[in-house]
């Protein structure tokens, strides 16, 4: 189980409730993720729990960005991990830094953004990913520049699912 917090001894912030005292709804919704590609409830879901209207609207939009993406899943992984690092989300980190490597990410690019460094080696397109990242969570409208060359590189909906995927992830993390 991955742990959240630092308390020492180590609790959940927020405890799946058991299934007994779960409403009908919420059995469904939490049975629809257990299904799903995720396998289970944890995270952000639990919380979420507490409105299964949008738990599952939540968790639909994850997947597709997550599993349906167009976007390489060396590259997606990366993106995550430089936003949720970005906006210190430890949850995401530390789900996300072990996929990424074993996508085929440099385990020397991911400590690099664990300590808050650029990362480095990187693909072209990985580079390009990470700028188009940095772009969408430090600025307030798209520089040119940028967006030429992640056009050139493959094709504006490859790099559309990298801007919402890196949307999407500030949102979770609540910034």
């Amino acid at each position: 189980m991955l742990q959240q917090g630092h308390a020492d001894p180590w609790a959940e912030r927020l405890p799946m409730p058991p299934a007994e005292s779960m409403s009908d709804a919420q059995r469904a919704a939490a049975q629809a993720l257990i299904d799903g590609p995720r396998k289970a409830v944890f995270g952000p879901f639990v919380p979420l729990l507490q409105s299964p209207a949008l738990m599952e609207r939540i968790g639909s939009l994850g997947e597709t960005l997550r599993f349906d993406s167009a976007l390489d899943a060396r590259v997606r992984e990366l993106v995550t991990c430089a936003v949720a690092r970005h906006v210190s989300n430890q949850f995401e980190w530390g789900v996300h830094a072990p996929v990424a490597v074993k996508a085929g990410v440099s385990a020397q690019a991911i400590e690099a953004l664990r300590l808050g460094r650029r990362a480095a080696p990187l693909a072209d397109d990985e580079q390009i990913a990470l700028d188009s990242r940095w772009n969408c969570c430090t600025a307030t409208a798209w520089a040119s520049r940028p967006m030429r060359r992640r056009k050139r590189a493959s094709g504006r909906p490859q790099w559309s699912n990298s801007a919402r995927s890196s949307a999407i992830s500030r949102w979770f993390a609540g910034s």
